[in-house]
Parts: structure tokens; C-alpha cells; sequence
């Protein structure tokens, strides 16, 4: 149930849905549009609010139903669709029943997604659940902190000038288990990802991707870090020396030459000299075939939170290019591009 003004704290469970080890590609509705769902596409959520009925063909009150989803019922949902409204929400999920397998549509108000009511489009979005028939999801970009696109001011359908990019708070892609732990950020990758990003602390998350999930590294191409930061940051309690993170990345770039780690720096990871990303995250990729696979843009004495305000909006351009962008202020920030 959606409260209007009021965000709902769930902590979402995001599993593997398994149909089969084959994709599906499933006809919505009255739509016409084929949307694929596979095994790493399901957004795990419950049933709440007391039992919702499953539209197999349209999000519509009076189209037919096959099951009915009491409170608890596990419900993996793909992609989410404008429908008949119901208690002011308009936003039906297409998933599947994880109690009878079947596929439909049920209201999202029926659902524990973490949404407030009049904002699910974007915020289902951006928690990585596209609009069915949507583009797919191409890039992640995980937040250190609870906002999901890791600072107030930055707004995700226009920092980050992509509507294929999912953004994911903290609380989702670390493990509430062990704050080390790379298990919950695979769940986060849909298998049409190709680019993953992190800011400041979330620099980790592409690298517990790399370690935990080997036998996908084919999928992805291009890795954004925006300041990651300095010796201090990378140890004193931080989770990078329980990772190879200089062996990860350069068998990562070495994997394929179209693969691309590109690492934007201000202040923050400026302070030591950039001692700690060549000890922690460069070394190995230092004077390798591959080196120039890794890009540095430097912005001297750009505050930390800028780095990120400033350049989100490349992130989709990223991919295809080996050039930094220009600073906004080359007087202030000089740009220096620059291989490990």
C-alpha cells in the first residue's frame, strides 16, 4: 500500500527468478509489445494489504484473473505499465506468482514496492523495473548512501540524461549479512547492463560484481568510478583489502580491449597524490598492454560531491569514447587525462 507523501521503508529482497535457464519473451496484454524477462530480471517483492487479484491479459479492474495473491504471496516483478486506477494508483506490475508460476499483472498498490503514490513511474524506474516495452536497462549506477542517486540535488530521469540507467541505494546492493559482501549487487545487474557505476563508496560495487559474478564479465564493458578517494578512504575499516581489486580490474580490462574502466578524480582522491588508487586499484594495470583501457579525467580541486553533479550526465556517452569531457571551469578545475 502506497502512502501519498510518505516513503514506505521496505528493505526489498532482490533474488534470482529462474525460468527455466531460457529467456521468455512474453506478449503484454492489449499492448503489442514483447518485453523479455530472464533469470536476472525478477525484482523480488510481497503481496500486502490483504489478498490482489493477477490480470494475466491487461492492467484493467474488470479483465480476467487467474489467481488471487494473499498478504505475504512473493511476487517477481519485470516491468510496471499505466492501467485502471485503483485507490488513487494507476501503476500495475507484470511479474510472475511465485506461488502458482503464473505470469499477469496486479496493481501496485497491492505491492510493498518502496514508492510513494503519484511517483511509481519513476521511482520503479529507477529502482531498475523499466516500463514494459521500455527500453532496457544498460546501465547501473550504485549510491553509497540512501539516495539513490547519490546526492539531494541530482534528479534521475535528468542528472543522468539516460532513461536506461537504474539507480540503486545502498541499503539494496549491501548485504545487510556482512557490509563486505558482494552477493546482493549481482541481483542488481539485469543481463542487458553493460556499464556500472559508483561515486565515493560505491566505488565498490562494480568490484564486488567482478569478484562474485566471474562468468558474466562478458556483459559488461565499461566501469565508472567518480572520485573514489584517497589511502584514507581505502582502508581504516573500508572493505577494499578484502578484495584483489588491482588483479580484478586489469583481468577484467585484459578479458576483452573493448572493456573500459574510466575514473573521474577531485579533491577527495587527489589529497595522498593519488597514492592510494595506484596501490589499491592501478598497480596492476600499470605499464600492461591494456593501460590505456584506463582512463583517468582529473579535475584539480573539484569538491567531491561536484565530481559526480557535474559529469553524471556522460555516463550513457562513456562507453564509446576515450576522451574526458572538459571541465566546466578550466581556470578553477584544469583537466588532466591521463593511463595508469
Amino acid at each position: 500500500m502506497k502512502l501519498l507523501g510518505v516513503k514506505i521503508v521496505a528493505r526489498v529482497a532482490l533474488s534470482i527468478l529462474a525460468l527455466g535457464g531460457s529467456t521468455e519473451f512474453i506478449l503484454l496484454g492489449n499492448t503489442g509489445t514483447a518485453y523479455a524477462a530472464d533469470s536476472n530480471q525478477g525484482h523480488i517483492y510481497q503481496i500486502v494489504g490483504g489478498s490482489w487479484y493477477l490480470h494475466p491479459s491487461s492492467p484493467t479492474i474488470h479483465s480476467p484473473t487467474s489467481d488471487l495473491m494473499a498478504t505475504g504471496t512473493e511476487f517477481a516483478i519485470y516491468c510496471w505499465q499505466v492501467g485502471d486506477n485503483v485507490n488513487g494508483d494507476s501503476v500495475w506490475d507484470w511479474g510472475t506468482d511465485f506461488a502458482t508460476g503464473n505470469l499477469g499483472f496486479v496493481t501496485d498498490e497491492g505491492t510493498n514496492t518502496p514508492v510513494t503514490m503519484g511517483n511509481e513511474p519513476a521511482q520503479l524506474t529507477a529502482l531498475g523495473i523499466p516500463e514494459c516495452g521500455s527500453n532496457p536497462i544498460t546501465i547501473v549506477f550504485f549510491s553509497p548512501n540512501s539516495t539513490p542517486t547519490g546526492v539531494s540535488d541530482l534528479a534521475y530521469n535528468t542528472a543522468f540524461n539516460n532513461s536506461s540507467l537504474a539507480a540503486i541505494p545502498s541499503d539494496e546492493w549491501i548485504s545487510a549479512a556482512s557490509s563486505c559482501s558482494g552477493a546482493n549487487v549481482g541481483q542488481y545487474v539485469p543481463s542487458t547492463a553493460n556499464t556500472l557505476v559508483g561515486w565515493s563508496e560505491s566505488r565498490l560495487a562494480p568490484i564486488y560484481f567482478l569478484a562474485a559474478n566471474h562468468d558474466r564479465w562478458g556483459q559488461i564493458h565499461t566501469i565508472v568510478l567518480f572520485d573514489p578517494g584517497d589511502t584514507n578512504d581505502f582502508t581504516n575499516g573500508s572493505c577494499d583489502g578484502a578484495y584483489k581489486i588491482n588483479s580484478l580490474l586489469a583481468q577484467w580490462l585484459q578479458s576483452n580491449p573493448q572493456n573500459q574502466l574510466l575514473v573521474f578524480t577531485g579533491e577527495r582522491s587527489e589529497t595522498d597524490g593519488f597514492h592510494g588508487l595506484w596501490t589499491y586499484y592501478f598497480a596492476d594495470i600499470w605499464n600492461q598492454s591494456f593501460a590505456n583501457q584506463a582512463i583517468v579525467c582529473d579535475y584539480r580541486g573539484m569538491g567531491h560531491p561536484d565530481v559526480l553533479d557535474n559529469f553524471a550526465s556522460y555516463v550513457g556517452e562513456l562507453s564509446s569514447t576515450t576522451t574526458c569531457p572538459s571541465s566546466p571551469d578550466n581556470t578553477q578545475y584544469p583537466l588532466t587525462q591521463w593511463n595508469p
